[in-house]
């Protein structure tokens, strides 16, 4: 599903194959982009300012609306998540925000 430009589900695409050739993927609490140095991709941490403006874009909510606080989703890989969402507030899944090449768990 596409929503507010974020891909979700089936959309989501794989990343490239050459991406894993590129030694270990740093840890991130706030999920991973797609980098591109010397013509070859790499994933690059996200920061918490994109994470809460790929949330937002998401949800369809204003930047400051983004608690990042409180939620327990979060990525364990650069395409799974695993936690809970506080208040029942939907359920921890991954989404993909194509403009930004950037790959992200959040509740929804």
């Amino acid at each position: 599903m596409e929503i507010n430009g974020i891909l979700t589900g089936d959309l989501i695409p794989d990343p490239p194959d050459e991406i894993y050739t590129r030694g270990e993927i740093p840890p991130s609490d706030f999920g991973y982009k797609i980098k591109r140095a010397d013509g070859e991709a790499h994933w690059e941490p996200g920061s918490e300012e994109d994470y809460r403006k790929a949330v937002a874009q998401l949800l369809g909510v204003p930047l400051g609306a983004v608690d990042t606080t409180r939620s327990k989703c979060k990525n364990i890989d650069e395409k799974r998540c695993s936690g809970s969402c506080p208040g029942g507030g939907g359920s921890c899944r991954l989404a993909y925000d194509p403009k930004e090449q950037y790959y992200y768990c959040c509740c929804f």
